[in-house]
């Protein structure tokens, strides 16, 4: 009776993860046949390898010698034959706990909630549930859904990457915003309309990127597509300072020089243009001239 109160219990909904006397999370279940072949090919495609093996028990690692995290999972099997113990930590490096000010210590549960070295437990808990669904048991309770620390390492470079070059277009443009009544909303809508259209190439190129990530093997290939899309993201930003800049300089030109005209802001504005610009608005304000010296008839 308490043997399949046991087994009703665990295929039923889990409540909580349990942890040993180490304090690693601790996972035990009964298993039918002959275990060993299904954890060797697991940890083969998961890319684990055995550094200790006893009669019944063996230690798994997962990758070589890392300062950041490694993942352990210690399986040991009972010697009636049918019971399996699942054990697993992440030892932490020296680099992440000085970066954490020694906040982490040298060992951490694979739990999937929390910040510090989530994506190292993130990625230890889906290890873990390929070998617990090959097993038929249930996965990590809180290691489903959508967590922004599963998308490959490079989707984070990229998204910090790019707030470069959107600094460099925010701030030149910043710097040219004029609070006068009539001038400041024309100036603010373009750079609101400019900054709108460099968010949407940037959520379209992190949505590639994150999308294209996971499908490619090679690590070199998912940073050089990361590249690439940095790349094309700041050329963007180059196109839209400079039509943005040319819009700018239309704009007050049209203000201090047509419609509030102000003698010594008009000059100034056309005395700090570009040669080419300059040109460009001088011969518009040669046009205007002898417009307005014909009149409106004599102009046709």
């Amino acid at each position: 009776m308490e043997e399949a109160w046991k087994s009703r219990r665990r295929r039923g909904r889990l409540l909580e993860e349990e942890v040993n006397r180490d304090g690693h999370w601790v996972r035990v279940f009964t298993s039918r046949g002959e275990p060993w072949p299904i954890i060797e090919q697991w940890a083969s495609e998961s890319g684990y390898r055995m550094v200790a093996m006893k009669s019944h028990r063996r230690l798994y690692v997962k990758g070589s010698e890392s300062p950041f995290y490694q993942t352990y999972v210690d399986i040991k099997r009972s010697q009636e034959g049918s019971g399996l113990t699942i054990s697993s930590w992440i030892r932490v490096g020296l680099l992440p706990r000085v970066f954490s000010l020694f906040t982490l210590g040298m060992h951490m549960n694979p739990e999937p909630t929390g910040f510090h070295g989530v994506r190292a437990r993130r990625a230890a808990c889906r290890d873990l549930n390929v070998l617990l669904e090959r097993f038929r048991q249930n996965p990590i309770l809180g290691s489903g859904g959508f967590h922004p620390a599963d998308w490959d390492l490079s989707v984070h470079v990229l998204a910090v990457a790019m707030a470069v070059p959107t600094l460099f277009f925010l701030v030149p443009v910043a710097a040219k915003i004029e609070i006068r009544a009539g001038l400041s909303n024309p100036l603010l809508e373009m750079m609101g309309r400019q900054l709108g259209a460099i968010a949407s190439y940037a959520l379209i190129l992190l949505v590639a990127q994150w999308a294209i990530a996971p499908r490619i093997p090679r690590p070199l290939f998912r940073w050089i597509g990361a590249l690439f899309c940095f790349g094309a993201f700041s050329l963007m930003c180059v196109f839209h300072f400079t039509w943005t800049a040319t819009e700018t300089i239309e704009t007050k030109f049209a203000y201090h020089c047509l419609h509030h005209f102000n003698e010594d802001r008009c000059r100034n504005l056309v005395h700090d243009l570009l040669v080419k610009d300059r040109e460009l608005v001088s011969s518009r304000l040669r046009l205007l001239q002898k417009e307005l010296a014909l009149g409106p008839v004599q102009a046709k």
